[in-house]
């Protein structure tokens, strides 16, 4: 499986992640940065058509999650820096990978906790409780008033929650391979300058 920057910028779960850290416009600077090597933040800015500071401050938030890179020159007429911006597509799989790892130690965590107590819950409106909430509302629903049973379907939430992290993992293993690839691809290129 080798993900082009194409290809990786139209994954659902990509995009989330550019989309939380710069919204819908970082999302067009980010697919810009994609067509490119190197960008100065004017041409992109014009390219995107946002004004020049949302731009920068957009790509300060990348800079910081380490998805873009930058390089600066100094304009010889006026003696200011231009800074010219690159993507790292590399950091963005680290970030997917780093992101799934979270939600399978979130799951585990959740799998634990059902699996310690024991829960109750109202047939009439499904309300959920661990034991000790129902034995302080005496067994009795705090929505409705019915009285609750023990949940049987604790064991299947379960079931989903194990299916759930067994589908991250292996999208975990098959980001770790192209991380992977990509970090001596990346290296090899460094060695060579």
């Amino acid at each position: 499986m080798s993900l082009s920057k194409r290809k990786l910028l139209n994954r659902d779960d990509v995009i989330k992640i550019i989309l939380d850290i710069g919204g819908e416009e970082g999302l067009k600077i980010i697919k810009s940065l994609s067509e490119n090597k190197f960008i100065s933040e004017f041409v992109l800015a014009r390219k995107v058509g946002i004004e020049i500071n949302p731009v920068r401050s957009i790509l300060y938030k990348y800079y910081a999650h380490r998805i873009v890179h930058y390089e600066r020159t100094r304009d010889k007429r006026k003696g200011w820096w231009i800074y010219h911006w690159k993507l790292l597509p590399e950091r963005i799989v680290f970030l997917l990978i780093k992101q799934k790892k979270e939600r399978v130690r979130k799951l585990k965590e959740e799998i634990n906790d059902l699996e310690q107590k024991k829960f109750f819950k109202c047939e009439v409106c499904g309300k959920t409780l661990p034991l000790v909430e129902a034995m302080e509302n005496n067994f009795q629903c705090p929505v409705c008033g019915s009285m609750m049973v023990p949940d049987s379907s604790v064991d299947e939430r379960i079931q989903k929650l194990k299916e759930e992290i067994s589908v991250l993992e292996k999208e975990i293993e098959e980001l770790s391979v192209e991380d992977n690839k990509v970090s001596k691809k990346v290296k090899a290129k460094v060695k060579s300058k």
